[in-house]
């Protein structure tokens, strides 16, 4: 058994992580972290701690790199006093045990970090979070703690003070093949769009960092939000600065909501629904709220799971009472080449009956969220 397990490593480390230029094309959370903005220097310091919450020993590697001059180059901060090189510091943690990175410089730079293990086995899980200190007179003035980062396509960020507001957003494609179109919109506390949107393609890999005001300059509000689209996947980090004081700002991914027709035979039912996308796992909520042109008094609602890379979309959930037959079924749907961007999205559903019976039919969702 130890054996076989030690073949796989070594599979897995050979395919993810060691051959030059070949990356995972998706992270996944406890096998993976990402971390949208690092920086060092100018007084400030990143700590990036790790635990290893299985049996056996966590590898991987810990890529940085920063963009300049719009080219992403491998990033050589210090980490735990050894200068990093070729963007790259090599780990290791022991079962049950926990590292801590403490990452510095002499100039004040700002970058991305992607943890990379070296396998996509269960038995060395990992959970990890980032801390920013600000140091003053080698004392500790401000300090503040962040989760990874989530991989998204939609992303909203409500904030209060808009010249307070930073964003750093991140294409963590390491292996150079897919660049991502990002568009930020502004919108005012009432949900008025303000100004043109910003529009940037990021190379593969890229990272970006500005205060809201240099995304959209000659704007001046208070209390609103910036919504983010992406066509792939990226992550990044938002922050507030206020003084000499600043704190971390949810970065999570936002739904994106649909009016829902599925047909059989000759009925069909009606309904919403509402998918958002953390990482390669999709998450949402289905709705149906009428069967055959009338509406119900009460709605069937139902939890939304699934998974989308590449364009493939595949969702498989539970449905308390279907809207046909009125009993527990699992269904799935999937779609070959999905995108948020698309007004109607439409293929085939299946539902499997608690007695291995299927019933089959058509869905098409129509896009209702605001752009």
């Amino acid at each position: 058994m130890q054996k076989y397990r030690i073949v796989l490593v070594w599979l897995s480390f050979v395919t993810v992580a060691s051959a030059q230029n070949s990356y995972p094309k998706y992270y996944y959370p406890k096998k993976h972290a990402v971390f949208g903005q690092v920086v060092v220097g100018g007084g400030y310091e990143t700590i990036i701690n790790i635990a290893n919450r299985g049996t056996y020993r966590y590898g991987a590697t810990l890529r940085l790199f920063r963009t300049v001059d719009e080219e992403s180059i491998p990033w050589n901060p210090t980490v735990n006093g050894a200068t990093v090189r070729n963007g790259e510091y090599l780990m290791e943690i022991q079962p049950g045990a926990t590292v801590t990175l403490r990452l510095t410089g002499t100039l004040l730079e700002v970058g991305a970090a992607i943890l990379l293990s070296e396998d996509l086995l269960t038995d060395n899980l990992i959970e990890a979070n980032l801390t920013y200190r600000v140091r003053r007179n080698g004392e500790v003035s401000d300090s503040v703690g962040i989760s990874p980062s989530t991989v998204f396509y939609r992303a909203s960020i409500p904030f209060e003070k808009f010249v307070e507001t930073a964003l750093a957003l991140v294409n963590g494609d390491l292996n150079g093949e897919r660049a991502a179109n990002v568009e930020i919109t502004l919108f005012s506390a009432d949900g008025t769009p303000l100004g043109n949107k910003f529009s940037k393609t990021l190379g593969p890999p890229f990272h970006l960092a500005k205060f809201l005001h240099e995304f959209f300059p000659g704007q001046t509000l208070v209390g609103g939000r910036v919504e983010i689209a992406s066509d792939a996947p990226i992550f990044g980090t938002a922050l507030t600065f206020t003084g000499e004081q600043f704190s971390s700002l949810p970065l999570e991914p936002t739904p994106v909501t649909y009016s829902v027709r599925l047909e059989t035979g000759d009925q069909y039912a009606t309904g919403e629904l509402a998918l958002w996308v953390e990482g390669s796992f999709v998450r949402g909520y289905l709705v149906i709220s009428g069967l055959d042109g009338e509406e119900w008094e009460i709605v069937e609602f139902s939890l939304v799971n699934g998974e989308l890379e590449d364009g493939h979309l595949r969702l498989t959930f539970t449905i308390v009472q279907d809207p046909f037959f009125e009993e527990e079924v699992t269904m799935s749907l999937s779609h070959d080449q999905f995108s948020f961007d698309s007004t109607v999205v439409e293929g085939k559903w299946i539902e499997l009956f608690q007695n291995d019976e299927i019933l089959t039919g058509r869905y098409e969702f129509t896009r209702i969220s605001d752009e």
